[in-house]
């Protein structure tokens, strides 16, 4: 399976007690968009730990992208 990070959260180093860190779950910290294994179109948004994640190259990435994507 394959997708591109959307977005990344992270506890606050200034007020970890704020409201936003209390709310948190680190451990579904990354938003993944999740992509197609056949048209690589977004099909679902997971949320993952970074330990559950693992890097793709851009080129390979790129190289998968249509013209509309851009």
């Amino acid at each position: 399976m394959k997708g591109r990070v959307m977005s990344v959260w992270e506890k606050c180093a200034e007020d970890p007690i704020c409201c936003c860190a209390e709310n948190s779950m680190e451990e579904a910290s990354v938003e993944v968009q999740i992509l197609s294994d056949t048209t690589h179109t977004p099909t679902a948004i997971g949320y993952f730990a970074e330990d559950e994640l693992a890097m793709v190259s851009l080129g390979e990435v790129e190289s998968q992208r249509s013209v509309g994507e851009y």
